[in-house]
């Protein structure tokens, strides 16, 4: 596919600056594609450039962006492939980045807005709880006060009513006495009188040093359990925060396991998945470089490299600069490999048939080129078309490219004209 883009150097400045302003337009402020596309194909056709191919690898690297997580390695190329400058795509990814972690800060804040809250709520609750038990114990003291002065009062009055009951009598006895004996009763009333005085006096003191001693009492278990409440509102908190803490370590080593399990059944099912398709002409992906084979350059493309088997051969390997084979492509004019033959491949085999067949081998599918067969002049059609399948690990992805240059549909026989296996796992060193 690489080589059918050539023509982006034919393109004019103008043009390459329009096709980099949408580009802007459509990530950063979600213009669809599809209202730019109608007057672009029409600057395509004034500088007859293929506009179709563009359009593909222009969808390509819009979805790219529209990933959780941006492969860099893989928005680079398609970016090239657009003739879209590095420095648009700095900007993207920068503005992209800034906005993701802009709203992660924001929900961080509202995570802890809501947190203190919830701590305001429960200390303010804590202070009615105690406010109220206070209150209560308050009440509880004075309605025993008021019993113990009724009480009191009763006594007093039944001890002042025997004493009045005890003086009439001794006033008839007196009246019937000598005026001597009248004389002794008033001096008795006195003492009796300065008596109760005294111990009128004695219990007010009394009662004064109570009331003072309660009160002293009730501010030390007011004291007391304020310091209690304080002592359970901190232990709750450092065990509330032991349990965060435990959990989140907890989580972390399970989310460990769990990699570390799917990394090394992933890495089991590539190995099997490049096994299946590999070594082809001495050529393993994922293992082989260019420096182990003696190839022959067709094309540099500044960060990739284009190798030939030989002069002669129409294979071609994409290689990165440290010589690391990204993808093989076979051509309808040379035969299929036997691993590939034996899986089924065959280049007589029609659209609906290739789909059918990595179907079969579990690999997942992704329409680059919807088909379409478009009538030229006269008895002259052209039919294109081409998908992505991708295997289950996603190790591998093999890509379909159909032409032909007369009336065919999907289940039209020998349209397929490529076949390009690319690797998508890492290289190690």
């Amino acid at each position: 596919m690489k080589e059918k883009l050539s023509y982006i150097d034919q393109l004019s400045e103008g043009l390459v600056g329009i096709i980099n302003d949408i580009l802007k337009e459509v990530v950063l402020e979600g213009v669809s594609f599809d209202s730019r596309k109608k007057w672009l194909q029409r600057y395509f056709n004034l500088e007859n450039a293929d506009y179709a191919t563009f359009e593909t690898c222009f969808m390509q690297l819009i979805e790219e962006f529209g990933k959780d997580n941006l492969e860099m390695s893989k928005i680079r190329q398609l970016a090239s492939e657009c003739y879209v400058f590095p420095d648009t795509i700095d900007n993207l990814v920068d503005s992209i980045t800034t906005r993701k972690f802009q709203l992660l800060k924001d929900q961080l804040e509202q995570e802890k807005r809501e947190a203190e809250k919830k701590a305001q709520e429960a200390r303010k609750e804590a202070e009615r709880i105690a406010k109220k038990a206070a209150e209560e114990e308050k009440r509880r003291q004075q309605e025993k006060r008021k019993a113990e002065i009724a009480k009191q009062e009763a006594v007093r009055k039944a001890r002042e009513e025997a004493e009045r009951q005890e003086r009439e009598r001794k006033a008839r006895e007196e009246r019937e006495r000598k005026a001597r004996e009248e004389a002794e009763r008033q001096d008795r009333e006195r003492k009796a009188r300065e008596e109760r005085e005294r111990k009128a006096k004695e219990e007010e003191e009394r009662k004064k040093k109570e009331l003072e001693e309660r009160k002293a009492r009730i501010e030390a278990e007011i004291r007391a359990k304020e310091a209690r409440i304080k002592e359970l509102e901190e232990k709750a908190r450092l065990k509330e925060e032991q349990k965060a803490r435990e959990e989140r370590e907890r989580r972390a080593k399970e989310e460990q396991v769990r990699i570390a399990r799917e990394e090394a059944k992933r890495k089991s099912n590539a190995e099997s998945e490049i096994s299946m398709f590999f070594p082809v002409d001495g050529i393993i992906l994922g293992k082989t470089k260019a420096s182990d084979l003696y190839l022959c350059i067709k094309s540099d493309y500044g960060d990739k490299i284009c190798y030939g088997l030989d002069c002669y051969s129409k294979t071609s390997l994409i290689c990165d600069r440290v010589g690391h084979i990204e993808s093989i492509t076979k051509r309808k004019e040379e035969d299929l490999p036997a691993k590939w033959t034996s899986l089924g491949f065959d280049w007589g085999l029609s659209y609906n048939q290739c789909v059918s067949l990595v179907c079969r081998l579990g690999f997942s599918i992704k329409e680059i080129l919807k088909p379409n067969c478009e009538h030229q002049h006269g008895n002259v059609y052209f039919f294109s078309a081409g998908f992505e399948a991708t295997s289950p690990s996603g190790i591998i992805s093999i890509l379909f490219d159909f032409f032909h240059n007369t009336y065919c549909s999907v289940d039209s026989p020998n349209t397929l004209q490529d076949i390009s296996i690319q690797y998508l796992g890492s290289f190690s060193n």
